[in-house]
């Protein structure tokens, strides 16, 4: 009995093993070759399918401040440099990744996460967003890219090494990019400079303003709740409240 009993706790705990191993991992998103790469603070659709999930733009917001980000600085693996592979030839690239598995010296990419929440929700919430906080309103599927795995030169991932802090922000032309504050003076890096490995997405909370009107009000990982009264679907928030009105 003693035995059995002893086999079942093992078991148990391989399976919670199991369970938290998927939980952790399933939310990295390979990306895959497509005409508009994916890049951090995009908003779009993902079609996922058993094996593959590709990201469908529906708009990048315009920004009048900079985002603060979190950066993250992490070791090639073997899974990475094999997904390096597959998407190099997406885009040229100034630079190569030298990987061989037996050296124990790596390269290594930065992991770059949206820090501030809020300021992505008052942008989105701005009236120069209005058509695309509109498409976010129809499509209750909308996710927004919060996280990428983003392969740099060595040069630049020196340079981020050494700032006092990294930011999302745009050019005047409204393109994307990563703004590096080191004493005082900064510099810039677009996207198409480096290479996105593979990037993480969070979905919306929606809430009623002043004006009884949906509006984009947190920032959550799939498949979790909404807190309070706060909705996935905003038109559904809207319909349930003016049930009191009648």
């Amino acid at each position: 009995m003693f035995k059995f009993k002893i086999n079942q706790v093992v078991f148990l705990g391989l399976l919670i093993s199991v369970l938290v191993i998927s939980c952790t991992t399933y939310e990295r998103i390979l990306a895959t070759p497509q005409a508009a790469p994916v890049e951090l603070g995009m908003i779009g659709d993902l079609d996922a399918t058993v094996t593959t999930k590709e990201f469908q733009t529906i708009g990048i917001p315009q920004l009048n401040q900079k985002i603060r980000l979190t950066p993250v600085f992490r070791t090639f693996n073997a899974m990475d440099f094999k997904a390096y592979k597959k998407l190099k030839g997406q885009q040229s690239l100034g630079f190569t990744v030298n990987y061989v598995d037996s050296l124990p010296v790596k390269p290594q990419y930065i992991r770059l996460k949206i820090q501030d929440q809020i300021a992505v929700l008052d942008e989105l919430n701005a009236t120069r967003n209005e058509n695309l906080k509109n498409q976010i309103l129809t499509n209750t599927s909308a996710d927004v890219v919060t996280q990428v795995d983003w392969v740099l030169s060595e040069t630049f991932i020196n340079q981020m090494k050494a700032a006092d802090a990294i930011f999302l922000s745009q050019n005047t032309n409204g393109i994307p990019l990563i703004v590096i504050s080191k004493n005082d003076q900064v510099s810039e890096i677009r996207f198409s400079e480096g290479l996105v490995l593979s990037y993480e997405v969070s979905q919306f909370c929606w809430g009623l303003n002043k004006r009884n009107e949906p509006e984009l009000m947190a920032i959550s990982k799939p498949g979790e709740s909404c807190n309070g009264d706060l909705k996935r679907n905003g038109n559904r928030l809207k319909k349930s409240k003016n049930l009191f009105n009648y």
